[in-house]
């Protein structure tokens, strides 16, 4: 049975130079139960620095404790990391990887080839199918000092994940986080500030505050004045007085929302949590509470962990809980430095030595392979994003569809609508005298066609209208009418006019077309 339960069993760590926290979890059936947990003072003669003197004080820190575990998670802060935001179209791990690698050398303040770099994907994408993925980059060294302090403790390395994170799934155990949230992890001389919304991590900065051991109230006075006789002129600053640490930490916080909001514009807070190893209580929760104006409480522990750490400051264990929590998740969605997410190409340079011929045979291999697949890496990626671009521009094409059809329609009718008013005035320019002739009937037609029935004196009255109104102009100096006697010319029953006929005038413009044969 013993085995069985410590192949189930981890070990989340995490560690500042005055403090150690172990928590033994026990993962099955995708849940997390906590066994044990221990706050552990680092002795002053242990140099937290040296893995050798840190993992010997983590191994004797454990078996004190009964803590048995071999598979061990540690969290690397957030000062020790780049950590940036990329917008990458949807894709398979290993192109994300290799997507995220071509763009975050050109940001790294040390040589890529020194870091370890590993990203994190999100629960969902965005709006526009666009993936908000975290990358984080942290130097080999870095990452080696954390694996020889788990080997000294006698553990093995499961996962080598980033503080923020961890806190941020510290919380969500809890349950739902809507809204945002400002979680705040105080260290003896570095805090971890972090604003979550909807749960997730949005924005995270690290602030160097020191907090000596009499907590972040201590300070705050006046250095004394130099003694009587004393010749030494003091400079101005050292006469100043010093501002307590929490105060340092007010400011801090509060340059950290400003900052986040430049990214969301108009953010407010709607809760503040308070974790942290060094002074955290119910006064500093007040404190923030006075400042920012939104509710804050010191962290606490979800009942489904089913927590075994009496005795121990829970504000003090958000990280390795988050850790914990952490192992029954998507690992795509966290970091893992120990097991970073990499490009095929890459993984493929840490494969172990080869005889002469297979490695030479190998390297001309992998040569072709890189040149041949990074152009369609980035033709695959350029694709995914247009596709992405067109899908959001299509969602209103049935809209858009409609709308032209109404303006067809409204074109239409536009064409179709004469205005015979106007026409009428024209005309009656060109027609004669009552004395000449006069008019029995006149009709129109939507073709843009008129017919007008006449009687006149004689038939030279009609012929003499037709031209007058072929006369007729437009204001651009093109016939305004086409006007033809029509074919019913005869006499008429009035004794003084004896001529009967009709009139056809069409409007050039208005009449349709005669399709060719």
């Amino acid at each position: 049975m013993r085995i069985s339960l410590s192949d189930r069993e981890i070990v989340c760590i995490d560690w500042d130079e005055r403090s150690l926290r172990l928590v033994a979890a026990e993962v099955a059936r995708g849940a997390v139960r906590v066994r044990a947990a221990a706050h552990v003072p680092i002795e002053p003669e242990v140099n937290v620095r040296e893995p050798a003197a840190l993992g010997g004080f983590l191994r004797r820190s454990m078996a004190a404790n009964r803590i048995r575990g071999r598979r061990a998670m540690v969290d690397i802060a957030r000062h020790e990391v780049v950590l940036n935001r990329m917008a990458l179209p949807p894709g398979t791990t290993d192109e994300l990887a290799a997507m995220v690698h071509m763009q975050i050398g050109k940001e790294l303040p040390f040589a890529k080839d020194q870091a370890v770099i590993d990203f994190a994907l999100p629960a969902r994408p965005s709006a526009d199918g666009m993936l908000e993925v975290w990358v984080a980059a942290v130097r080999s060294s870095a990452v080696q000092y954390y694996r020889q302090v788990i080997e000294a403790a006698g553990l093995r390395l499961e996962r080598l994940g980033l503080r923020p994170f961890a806190n941020a799934c510290g919380l969500r155990v809890g349950g739902e986080l809507p809204g945002r949230t400002l979680m705040i992890d105080i260290g003896p001389s570095v805090t971890e500030i972090g604003v979550l919304r909807d749960g997730h991590l949005a924005y995270s900065r690290s602030a160097a505050v020191a907090v000596p051991p009499a907590g972040l109230w201590s300070g705050g006075e006046a250095p004394s004045p130099p003694a009587r006789g004393d010749s030494t002129i003091p400079l101005s600053d050292e006469m100043a007085t010093r501002p307590r640490p929490l105060d340092v930490l007010l400011v801090e916080v509060n340059r950290t929302i400003a900052a986040y909001r430049a990214t969301d514009l108009g953010a407010t807070i709607d809760r503040i949590v308070l974790a942290g190893t060094v002074g955290v209580d119910e006064s500093v929760a007040r404190a923030f509470e006075n400042r920012f104006g939104a509710p804050a409480g010191l962290y606490e522990v979800p009942e489904s962990l089913r927590w075994r750490g009496a005795g121990v400051p829970i504000v003090a264990f958000s990280a390795v809980i988050g850790l914990a929590a952490a192992s029954t998740a998507d690992p795509r969605q966290h970091f893992d430095f120990s097991h970073p997410k990499e490009p095929e190409a890459e993984r493929r340079e840490r494969i172990r030595k080869r005889p002469l011929v297979a490695v030479v045979a190998g390297l001309f291999i992998a040569a072709g392979a890189v040149a041949a697949w990074q152009p369609f890496a980035l033709r695959k990626a350029e694709l995914a994003r247009l596709n992405a671009q067109i899908r959001l521009l299509n969602e209103d094409e049935a809209a858009r569809k409609d709308m032209l059809r109404k303006v067809a329609e409204l074109k239409d009718w536009q064409k179709r609508n004469i205005s015979w008013l106007d026409m009428l005035l024209a005309l009656s320019e060109a027609l004669p005298s009552n004395e000449q002739s006069h008019l029995t009937e006149l009709e129109f037609y939507d073709t843009g066609r008129a017919v007008a029935r006449l009687v006149a004196l004689d038939q030279r009255v009609v012929t003499g209208l037709v031209e007058a109104i072929n006369r007729v102009k437009t204001p651009g100096g093109e016939p305004m009418f086409r006007a033809a006697a029509g074919s019913k010319a005869g006499p008429s029953r009035d004794e003084k006019y004896v001529v009967s006929d009709e009139v056809v005038i069409e409007i050039p413009s208005m009449v349709p077309k005669k399709k060719g044969k």
